[in-house]
Formats: structure tokens, C-alpha cells, sequence
């Protein structure tokens, strides 16, 4: 029983390991991709690509430089470039005010992929137009469920064409 316990253990310590070295990996990839893109478009701050929770600030404030909002494609209408700068915020708090309500605990989860949908998916749109690439709804709905595709497109669309607008 105690080798039993000993194995599970270590295989415990092995995968949190093995998946910490993954994230890792994962958040240098995408801080670098994010500070290149950052100094494509305007240069300036490139480096707070690498710090958490300024990434999202920093990556909208490149692709709306110049623009006190931008267009939504889902509602139409101008949101604030403020709000897709701090997204990642809401992303983090928007769950832990909607919890202190226990009726909305359930939709809190449904409410960050909506707010991740609207304005994540908006940014890279954005982005992803500066290359020529127009993004439809399903990716636009893949990268709100895995944004580490958004990452691996942005890199491709970076090294493979020149910027249109």
C-alpha cells in the first residue's frame, strides 16, 4: 500500500513538473509574439508584452494606437479602447463579483468566454487584419476557447506577410 502511495505521488509531482515547464514554454511564446507585434506596430513598450495582466494593455494598445474606440463586429457599435486594454481584468474580477452573487455563480464562467469572445477576439480580428487575414466566427470562437492558436496565427501571419493598414 505505501508503494502504491509512494508511485501516485511521484507521478503527482512529475505531471505538475511536466505541466508547469509547459505553461512556462506556452507564456514565453506568447510574450515574445506579443512583443514583436508590439514593436511592429508602434515600438514603443514592447517590453510590457511580459508582464501579466499589462500583456492584453499592451497588445490592444498597439493594434488601436491613435483611436479612442474601436468597433465591435458582434454588437456594431464603437466600445472604448480602454475596455480592450484592461480585458484581462475582467476576465480575473469579473468571476469574483459575479460569485458574491450566489444565483449567478453558475453563468459567471459563461459570462468570461462572452467578455473573452467580445473583446479578445476583437483585438486579434483587428490584429489579424493589419496582415490581410480576415478571421471568421468559428476561429474567432476556437481562440476564445483555446487563445494559444490566436498566438500561433499572429506569429505566422507576422512572418509570412507585410502589414496592410
Amino acid at each position: 500500500m505505501e508503494e502504491l502511495l509512494g508511485f501516485a505521488l511521484g507521478l503527482g509531482a512529475v505531471a505538475i513538473l511536466l505541466f508547469g515547464l509547459i505553461g512556462i514554454a506556452i507564456y514565453i511564446f506568447q510574450s515574445l509574439v506579443l512583443m514583436n507585434y508590439v514593436k511592429e506596430q508602434d515600438g514603443e513598450y514592447a517590453w510590457m508584452a511580459w508582464l501579466p495582466f499589462v500583456d492584453m494593455y499592451t497588445y490592444a494598445g498597439a493594434t488601436y494606437k491613435g483611436q479612442d474606440s474601436a468597433v465591435s463586429d458582434l454588437f456594431k457599435e464603437p466600445l472604448p479602447v480602454w475596455l480592450y486594454q484592461w480585458q484581462t481584468l475582467v476576465y480575473t474580477f469579473g468571476p469574483l463579483i459575479l460569485s458574491i452573487i450566489p444565483v449567478l455563480i453558475p453563468i459567471s464562467g459563461l459570462a468570461v468566454l462572452f467578455a473573452r469572445f467580445v473583446l479578445f477576439g476583437q483585438v486579434y480580428k483587428d490584429s489579424m487584419r493589419r496582415y490581410g487575414v480576415e478571421i471568421t466566427t468559428p476561429e474567432q470562437i476556437l481562440i476564445t476557447i483555446i487563445p494559444l492558436v490566436a498566438y500561433f496565427r499572429l506569429f505566422g501571419a507576422m512572418r509570412n506577410g507585410t502589414t496592410v493598414i
